[in-house]
């Protein structure tokens, strides 16, 4: 039985020893786990809600974190089965900012041929219109207009003998005159009706510009909604791919295979986080030979209930089970802090017995702890430092009693039928270090506040993910 089953896990497991278990499967299968005991170790209504009634905690930053970091760090050449990483943009992609497309915009307006301009446009109509007969003035007195009158060609000058002549007449018929000849087209007015009067123009070179220049595509407004303004690039680029739009069907792509995505900034990052752990000498021997995310599951000797450990690396020939943890402080002190208030030796006591019932061998196991100097894809503070712990055997032999306490207490759960929370009425009491500083401000005296416990000595919450 001390053989790793090469094999997925069944609906109802066998006792025994499997490698090839899905984080997923794992989770959700059967067994009572040590996440599930320290669920329970806190409260049992908080075990009925995550374990029963199998409700899902939420996926916070760190949990996700925790989950690339283990990957990267142990299944390395496993690491694209469950995680991509945001490629770099084709070149030939157009940004879907607004700036981005703004400047597409403009480059294709520059493209387009230039237009006359309306002071083009009144020069050929003023040219035109020069070349026409000039109408003859009407004169502002009776000299200047008989004057006029007297430059009409002979079949205008239509006054008889007797006939009075008076300015008049004479403007009678240079208005008959005048309206003989060609109209002159109007030099005033929108680019439009400008372009309208170049049309009207004899010659047939000046009236084609006007053709031409209303078959000219129009240049497009720079403004407008994101999704316009890719219409608009569109009707003169067929086919033209969009860097946000590339980016979405990339990510649904990746999503469809069920895979979390990084940042190039994360991964980068977190390669720097393996390579911090492979650099420390011990943490790199004890990964040097072994499995990663093994699973085990055996029944408890006392209760006959199925128990379940995943290993993060199991080495067999060895005897290691190194576990690799990433916290805030890894020196000892914090350790047996933070490592204490997280269970950690109640997870060596528990994974250690599963595999002693299964091979009949005792198995060592060795904390990796990894002090992260930021979150991942945040610019780096501080060095990433590791560091190796294992509890004395007297804490991991507590921690096995504790272990079967809590299997008992889960057990006497279910039998009544009843998960208690905070039941009672209990009477509550004022902190001792809040009592002093009332009492010496009744008493009119300075309070020293260091009569307040400082934080490390304050009791240590779990963390908000404790599948890790």
């Amino acid at each position: 039985m001390n053989a790793i089953a090469e094999t997925s896990l069944p609906e109802k497991p066998q006792l025994g020893i499997y490698s090839n278990i899905t984080n997923h499967d794992y989770h959700s299968g059967p067994g009572i786990s040590k996440s599930q005991m320290d669920w329970a170790l806190k409260l049992a209504r908080l075990y009925e809600y995550y374990s029963i009634d199998e409700n899902v905690q939420k996926e916070t930053a760190v949990f996700r974190e925790g989950k690339i970091l283990h990957k990267i760090v142990l299944e390395f050449d496993d690491f694209e089965s469950e995680f991509s990483v945001t490629p770099k943009i084709p070149d030939e992609c157009i940004g879907g900012g607004s700036e981005s497309l703004k400047s597409e915009i403009e480059k294709y307006n520059l493209s387009l041929p230039e237009k006359p301009s309306a002071d083009d446009l009144i020069a050929l109509i003023a040219e035109f219109n020069a070349s026409l007969k000039q109408p003859i003035g009407m004169g502002s007195s009776i000299s200047e207009t008989e004057a006029n009158y007297l430059q009409l060609p002979a079949e205008f000058q239509k006054i008889a003998e007797g006939e009075k002549r008076t300015a008049a007449a004479f403007k009678a018929r240079i208005k008959e005159y005048n309206a003989t000849l060609p109209e002159q087209l109007k030099t005033t007015g929108s680019y439009s009706a400008l372009l309208d009067n170049v049309a009207k123009i004899t010659d047939p070179e000046a009236a084609s510009i006007a053709e031409k220049v209303r078959q000219m595509p129009e240049p497009f407004p720079l403004s407008g909604k994101i999704e316009e303004m890719k219409e608009r690039i569109r009707s003169f680029k067929p086919g033209v791919v969009f860097a946000d739009e590339w980016l979405d069907a990339w990510k649904e792509e990746q999503f469809s295979q069920g895979k979390d995505i990084l940042t190039e900034d994360e991964y980068t990052h977190a390669l720097r986080i393996r390579d911090a752990v492979l650099a420390h000498p011990e943490a790199a021997i004890l990964l040097t030979t072994g499995k990663s995310e093994v699973s085990c599951y055996w029944n408890h000797e006392e209760t006959g209930e199925l128990l379940k450990c995943r290993f993060d690396w199991l080495d067999e020939e060895n005897a290691l089970a190194p576990d690799l943890k990433f916290l805030r402080d890894v020196s000892r002190p914090a350790f047996e802090r933070d490592g204490g208030g997280h269970n950690y030796h109640i997870q060596h006591a528990h994974y250690a017995d599963g595999y002693y019932q299964l091979t009949g061998k005792h198995i060592s196991m060795p904390f990796i702890c990894v002090e992260k100097d930021a979150p991942l894809g945040k610019e780096a503070f501080k060095p990433i430092l590791v560091a190796v712990h294992y509890w004395r055997q007297q804490d991991v032999d507590r921690g096995l009693k504790l272990r079967d306490y809590v299997i008992r207490q889960i057990v006497k759960w279910r039998n009544d039928g009843y998960y208690p929370g905070y039941d009672g009425i209990n009477e509550a009491s004022i902190p001792q270090y809040q009592v002093a500083r009332e009492e010496a401000l009744l008493k009119g005296e300075a309070f020293d506040d260091q009569s307040k416990p400082e934080p490390d000595e304050q009791q240590v919450e779990l963390p908000e993910s404790i599948f890790f």
